[in-house]
């Protein structure tokens, strides 16, 4: 999956949620710059990462990044 859609994917259930960027990026044990790069596509979660975002976004990013 392109790293940009995972991001794209990300940025959308967190807005649906509600939630800012800086409580992703403490799910994720990262900063919040780094949150903005995924969601941008310009870095990619490891999978330890996407699991945790998975988790705080209550969604399955991996399945849904085989689309």
């Amino acid at each position: 999956m392109a790293i940009r859609k995972i991001g794209e994917i990300i940025a959308m259930h967190r807005r649906l949620r509600g939630l800012s960027q800086a409580v992703i990026a403490r799910a994720a044990g990262r900063s919040q710059v780094w949150v903005s790069m995924v969601e941008l596509g310009k870095v990619h979660p490891s999978d330890v990462q996407l699991r945790k975002i998975e988790r705080v976004l209550d969604v399955p990013l991996r399945e849904k990044s085989a689309l």
